[in-house]
């Protein structure tokens, strides 16, 4: 099944909601392509998601054309596109009479067509006065080989060598349409077409990756050859070093790991930091210095540089690593935060904000706003300093991860700006910047409280890429009174995270990285569904799951690497819930009892020091439950604050 929504041909263009009549004008976007329009102004719903310009035919009643009016313009009523989304051009094709020995340096990088991206640029800030980002119709001639202004979007024809893709599933647009916005550090569309030109290598590079990942969202298009001219690319600019470079081999990295190659995902990224620290991208002076005084190109590249160094997170928390290569506790960082997305995508980029200015926000008189980028950059940076790489051996590592982990989030939580408590800004439209940062923060507490709850590790759970190791001792009794506290915070960070895959959004357009999010959640709380839940709670659990198996399902049409995953969980659900094999009838016996004390110190209950041992066997992993009277499960959790008064009040399902 595809990921793209069912396209209805115009004739049967029947609104899905009951009572609404037929709508008989239809924007020229969606006449040529066939598709269901519903006439909404100044942009239809599906020109504004796809983030391209939405123009109506003028109706040819009240008169006569004046004479000496052109016909190309008397007749188009254009919109001007969402904030929120990078505006798509009319046509992608390159820079004729283009040639890649005009670049000066391998350091340096040409703008091949910088009038151009200057009049898009000026454009873009003076012609609405916001946010708001253009539509953008080629202006070049016939002549030059470049498809007029009424042919499809993003026409791939001009970029593969004469290898043409149906209009409706043009790469580049998919691309745009479903990664982007995830991973937005390639110039916006229309700016990246001011100055594309694929004869030089670099530019070929990121061109060729970005269609090998908008083939990945089409359900026609065959990835591998595209993949396999992608190689071939990446051989002729071995030695070539750019920004561009940089942001192929990051992007490339990404679609690897998740198209099941995590060893060559690995080496594509590290050779992008290599590269991007001998280049200078982590330092401030590298953006001004190669952007030839064009700020949105300047934006680019420190965006380059922190989708990078959020990329190189990811993998290192998917695959639970000590550190990682661009750890800013390894590679000095000077580079400024990114803007707003919407500002990036109308190419004007606002005062800058600095890594000291949010190392010391706390302290400031005014309330200073940080993009969402930004924000979802610091709590990167803050684990990264003090929870990334902390072992996790004995009881003194875990309780300080989880002492020092609360502290981060509740300085995180508590420091945002008003205006970033919410998921969906004033358009209804999602922060994906915040979606994936509070993702983010459900997984660590789910991660870090499991080792004190009473959600215990099974050895069935080794099968899972994603989740973490088993602790490689058993936990002292000083623990026992706090593990239901721990196991509270485990399930309200569940439910937070199932609250917010329920919102109205395309799973597809998430960040792949979600997928081992949700998993490694989703194995927590299948291990609360055999040592903890029971009856009513145990079905609400079941339902949630049920959620979280749909989102890595729906990630799984387009990712190989989800494919797997999802077997592996399904694998650990069944062996955890008993499933296909008659139910389980004993549990865990209770704190208190000469039993459990046996089963968990290995010693007698008078022995005054524990013994402290490596986990055995099979349900020894269950190494304690506590009585379900002594806790708060029975009443859903309303007699405790499982967060303690952190302060994590997200408006995750508010859209107002």
């Amino acid at each position: 099944m595809s990921v793209l929504h069912e396209e209805v041909p115009e004739d049967q263009a029947v609104s899905q909601q009951s009572g609404k009549p037929r709508v008989s004008v239809a924007c020229i976007q969606c006449r040529g392509r066939h598709v269901r329009c519903d006439a909404a102004m100044p942009l239809c719903s599906r020109c504004r998601t796809l983030g391209i310009e939405c123009t109506y035919l003028k109706s040819r009643r009240g008169g006569r054309r004046e004479k000496g009016r052109p016909n190309t313009s008397a007749g188009l009523v254009r919109g001007s596109t969402s904030p929120s989304a990078p505006a798509l051009p009319s046509t992608f094709s390159s820079t004729s009479g283009s040639n890649s020995s005009n670049i000066s340096s391998p350091h340096q990088i040409q703008l091949l067509d910088s009038n151009r991206l200057d009049d898009v640029i000026n454009r873009g800030c003076s012609s609405t006065g916001s946010n708001q980002v253009p539509g953008l119709i080629s202006n070049r001639s016939a002549s030059s080989g470049s498809p007029s202004s009424g042919e499809s979007l993003l026409n791939d024809s001009y970029l593969s060598g004469g290898e043409s893709v149906s209009s409706r599933e043009s790469l580049l647009e998919l691309y745009y349409a479903y990664f982007h916005n995830a991973h937005p550090c390639v110039l916006p569309a229309r700016f990246l077409t001011a100055i594309l030109d694929d004869t030089v290598p670099s530019m070929a590079l990121l061109v060729q990756v970005m269609r090998f990942i908008g083939s990945l969202y089409s359900p026609k298009q065959a990835s591998a050859p595209l993949e396999a001219k992608l190689k071939l690319t990446m051989i002729h600019c071995q030695e070539q070093e750019d920004g561009f470079v940089v942001q192929a081999l990051v992007l490339y990295s990404i679609a690897v790991y998740w198209c099941d190659d995590k060893p060559r995902s690995r080496e594509l990224l590290d050779l992008a930091i290599a590269k991007a620290v001998r280049l200078g991208m982590n330092k401030r002076e590298f953006a001004n210095d190669n952007c030839k005084g064009r700020p949105v190109l300047a934006e680019c590249w420190r965006r380059t540089w922190w989708q990078l160094y959020v990329t190189d997170a990811h993998i290192a928390a998917s695959d639970h690593a000590v550190t990682f290569g661009s750890s800013q506790r390894n590679v000095l960082c000077t580079v400024e935060l990114p803007c707003e997305d919407s500002d990036y995508y109308s190419g004007c980029i606002p005062r800058l904000r600095t890594l000291e200015e949010y190392d010391n926000r706390e302290f400031f008189d005014e309330d200073i706003e940080f993009s969402s980028f930004a924000y979802q950059i610091g709590l990167i940076r803050s684990l990264d300093h003090i929870i990334i790489g902390l072992p996790r051996n004995s009881e003194q590592d875990v309780k300080d991860m989880c002492s020092k982990g609360d502290a981060a989030v509740a300085a995180w939580v508590s420091l945002l700006n008003k205006s970033k408590r919410r998921l969906f800004n004033e358009d209804r439209i999602l922060d994906e910047h915040l979606f994936q940062t509070n993702l983010m923060v459900q997984v660590y507490l789910v991660d870090m409280h499991r080792r004190l709850s009473t959600c215990a590790f099974h050895p069935i759970e080794a099968v899972s890429s994603c989740a973490p190791p088993p602790p490689p001792e058993r936990l002292p009794p000083v623990y026992y009174r706090d593990a239901p506290m721990h196991t509270a915070k485990i399930l309200d960070a569940v439910e937070r995270l199932t609250n917010m895959l329920t919102l109205p959004t395309t799973m597809a357009k998430h960040t792949p990285f979600a997928i081992c999010m949700i998993a490694s959640t989703t194995i927590g709380h299948l291990s609360a569904c055999k040592y903890v839940l029971r009856d009513k709670q145990m079905k609400v659990a079941r339902e949630r799951i049920r959620v979280a198996m749909g989102a890595m399902e729906t990630f799984a049409e387009v990712w190989p690497g989800a494919k797997k995953v999802v077997r592996e969980v399904k694998t650990i659900a069944r062996e955890l819930l008993g499933l296909g094999q008659p139910a389980l009838t004993e549990r865990p016996p209770s704190v208190g009892t000469k039993e459990a004390d046996t089963l968990l110190l290995g010693t007698n209950i008078e022995s005054p020091v524990p013994a402290m041992q490596t986990f055995p066997g099979v349900e020894a992993y269950g190494y304690f439950d506590f009585p379900i009277a002594n806790t708060a499960f029975e009443t859903d959790l309303t007699g405790i604050d499982p967060y303690i008064n952190l302060g994590l009040g997200f408006e995750v399902n508010g859209l107002s």
